[in-house]
């Protein structure tokens, strides 16, 4: 009789996860997140808010967003970018009051005569509160990182040999810091730039550090820079975001000497 008992028991608290076999919820689950995209497609960032819990986070190419304002300061930097977005469902499964679903996420932003592609996959957890469905995390996996290296692209290849230690301040710090720091908050300015650190193996500059500037063109890096180290409004509203990063680098180190070459792939 107990062991009998002990089975109901079991049944019953495990119901609640079993998946519901309900065509209906699918696709209500999977239209809160089309939802959500179609918002962020149109740049509507405050309607974002009707298709998330209020502990709605995320984790996108490694980097955690704690909230949905989080989540919607990163996708402001895109708003100048015109964003054509593919979702194919993978597979959704639904609960009483959760859902999972799977999806391949692929989106062109385009800008101009520029653009950037990117391929992911993600996987979205749901709640269902009063009878509607909410995104409460999701996880992006980005498939491939890599800019594709094309005809036209521009390359700035700078060599970070003019560096002046401050006083205490040793080379592992300034190596953890340009890792680390700096190149992850560069390249969350905007999707037009990558940076790419280096390090010298062999030849003239062995074991000194370096950096690629990676742009889709040279009317890209124009739309940054108007002139030899001459920012055009864009460039310093994007790069004025970078301030608190150089103050910190500014206690470390400085570089005296920055010699460059912005090379155009022919």
């Amino acid at each position: 009789m107990k062991n009998y008992l002990l089975f109901i028991v079991l049944v019953l608290i495990s119901s609640g996860f079993m998946p519901v076999d309900s065509d209906a919820d699918k696709a209500t689950a999977e239209a809160t997140i089309k939802g959500f995209y179609s918002a962020l497609g149109k740049h509507d960032f405050d309607s974002l808010k009707a298709f998330c819990t209020s502990e709605f986070h995320a984790i996108e190419d490694g980097q955690t967003m704690n909230s949905l304002d989080e989540f919607i300061d990163r996708a402001k930097a895109f708003a100048a970018y015109s964003p054509q977005i593919d979702l194919k469902f993978v597979k959704t499964d639904v609960g009483s009051d959760m859902a999972m679903s799977i999806v391949k996420f692929d989106v062109t932003f385009i800008k101009d005569s520029s653009q950037m592609n990117l391929k992911t996959i993600e996987n979205y957890l749901l709640k269902k509160v009063e009878g509607t469905w909410f995104i409460d995390f999701y996880q992006s996996t980005y498939l491939t990182d890599a800019k594709k290296l094309e005809r036209g692209s521009v390359l700035g290849i700078h060599l970070l040999n003019g560096i002046e230690l401050k006083p205490g301040v040793t080379n592992a710090q300034v190596e953890d810091f340009l890792f680390n720091k700096f190149v992850p908050a560069f390249n969350k300015l905007t999707a037009e730039i990558r940076v790419i650190p280096l390090r010298g193996l062999r030849g003239e500059n062995k074991d000194k550090l370096g950096m690629i500037m990676f742009l889709a063109s040279d009317e890209v890096r124009n739309s940054f820079w108007s002139d030899e180290g001459i920012l055009t409004p864009k460039g310093e509203e994007v790069f004025n975001r970078l301030e608190p990063i150089l103050k910190e680098q500014d206690k470390l180190f400085l570089n005296n000497h920055d010699p460059y070459t912005d090379w155009r792939v022919e």
